[in-house]
């Protein structure tokens, strides 16, 4: 079993705070939603260390955009479910799952 801390790593754990982010939005919990943002920019700021291309660098920070849009006093850009979130993260996961078992 490797410790494989790539992309697809940080990915999947940004994909499993995005979604605890957005429940704790939709719950009203101002405070563990913004703990959970602080969580995901901190994996997006590694996500973009370790993306090889910059087509992957910039649709990660596409979902910096997205993250800190949740979060913010004003009025929405974006509207994601913890559905649509689930259905992008899906395949980093299973990646990442492969990965360990190499």
């Amino acid at each position: 079993m490797n410790d494989v801390r790539d992309t697809n790593f940080y990915m999947a754990n940004l994909g499993s705070e995005l979604i605890r982010m957005i429940s704790a939005r939709d719950k009203g919990d101002k405070t563990s939603s913004l703990s959970s943002a602080e969580r995901c920019l901190s994996l997006i700021e590694k996500a973009l260390d370790t993306a090889k291309s910059h087509l992957h660098r910039q649709e990660i920070s596409i979902l910096k955009d997205i993250v800190e849009d949740a979060v913010s006093e004003t009025e929405h850009k974006y509207s994601i479910t913890k559905k649509e979130v689930e259905s992008y993260f899906y395949p980093f996961a299973l990646r990442f799952m492969k990965q360990r078992q190499e």
